[in-house]
């Protein structure tokens, strides 16, 4: 995971709908969380299943990491429960896992969803990395292979972000998985679309 190099701002990743968002934004958030303290807002599950997650991530809870299961949706009183978590706990990194949840409306409210959360990140100086899905079978893409055009249907997401990812696992379509001393590894692509390289990053899960 420290191969991924995450920026400042808001920061989208997408991926299929059961494509491995919520494991792979958990990974990366324990990651971050060995150097700063992260907020991880989850509307998918459970705290305790959040925790069991990381645990068999990590093999342990990160002190650093907070997850947090019941703050509110979009809202004036979601708004000051985060500005609470960040002032009071000195949180630098925030995670949404699943922007829809959080904005209400499947599509119409994630503009202005996208306004405040950047508000929070120009006034509070945090990062805030969220999960959207997004579907790779439009646009004849091949293989199921993600690209920027897919997260064209959210609206100003790709003008209003700092970095869009893209997770891609091969198995979700039916491919093998790799095979290393007879132990069935599964491959996970990583894809930066607004990196002028257009980075694409390989790791096993």
């Amino acid at each position: 995971m420290e191969k991924i190099k995450i920026g400042q701002g808001l920061i989208a990743i997408g991926g299929n709908e059961g494509e491995g968002k919520t494991w792979f934004s958990i990974r990366l958030a324990n990651t971050l969380a060995m150097k700063e303290k992260v907020l991880f807002i989850s509307y998918q599950t459970y705290r305790d299943m959040l925790l069991k997650i990381t645990e068999e991530i990590a093999g342990q809870n990160n002190p650093n990491l907070i997850f947090k299961t019941q703050i509110a949706s979009e809202s004036y009183l979601s708004f000051r429960q985060i500005y609470h978590e960040v002032q009071n706990k000195g949180i630098s990194t925030i995670f949404i896992d699943d922007l829809h949840s959080y904005s209400m409306d499947y599509n119409c409210q994630i503009g202005d969803t996208l306004e405040g959360l950047r508000f929070f990140v120009d006034t509070l100086n945090v990062s805030i990395i969220f999960t959207v899905n997004i579907d790779t079978t439009k646009y004849n893409s091949q293989k199921g292979i993600p690209s920027i055009k897919h997260f064209n249907y959210l609206g100003d997401l790709i003008n209003e972000c700092d970095q869009i990812l893209a997770i891609y696992r091969p198995t979700y379509y039916g491919f093998e998985a790799f095979a290393q001393r007879s132990e069935i590894l599964e491959v996970i692509e990583v894809y930066d679309f607004k990196n002028e390289e257009n980075t694409q990053i390989k790791y096993f899960k």
